[in-house]
């Protein structure tokens, strides 16, 4: 897996590459669910491999356009599939950069996101010039507030966002990447 083309970070278990045409597939078994949808704050299960497509070319063009910024495929090493999708966007059109993740069920529990998510911080702060990244999310949705205590991010209150009140993290940039001579 190592000759993966662009790819953006990789951790142990994961690699994270941009999405592509040839992910259409991956992104509707993954976006089918509903269960997935549950806590995406809108949106609905996809319906058909065409509205798969549609989304994938959505999120294709809008990462383009966003760099460094995007949304990006998440690939389980040990089988080369997609699980999921892991983020770097503007929260609510900015100025603050959102982490995001949202995985497929069956990759549910298995320390995906507890490992993605501090990667893309990570990515996130060596990539973008700012002093913090944010996050947000249902209150309902205990697991994902889990991964993002334990990636570094500290619970700030709550926050209307998307039209929704929603758990409020931020996590600022560790003092080793200050002054690392970073450009967007």
């Amino acid at each position: 897996m190592r000759d993966v083309p662009g790819v953006l970070f990789e951790t142990e278990l994961l690699i994270v590459r941009p999405w592509t045409d040839d992910d259409a597939e991956h992104v509707f078994a993954i976006y089918r669910d509903p269960e997935v949808w549950r806590y995406l704050g809108g949106g609905k299960a996809l319906e058909d491999l065409e509205g798969a497509r549609a989304m994938l070319r959505r999120w294709i063009a809008e990462s383009e356009e966003a760099a460094p910024c995007g949304a990006w495929a998440v690939i389980d090493r040990a089988t080369a599939t997609p699980i999921g999708t892991v983020m770097l966007w503007p929260l609510e059109e900015g100025p603050e950069i959102e982490v995001g993740y949202h995985f497929a069920r069956s990759s549910w529990g298995k320390g995906y996101a507890t490992e993605a998510a501090p990667g893309t911080i990570t990515h996130g702060f060596r990539v973008l010039v700012l002093d913090q990244l944010v996050a947000v999310v249902f209150p309902e949705n205990p697991a994902s507030q889990r991964v993002l205590q334990k990636a570094g991010m500290i619970y700030r209150g709550m926050r209307q966002t998307f039209g929704f009140d929603l758990m409020y993290y931020t996590i600022d940039r560790p003092t080793d990447l200050q002054h690392a001579g970073m450009s967007a």
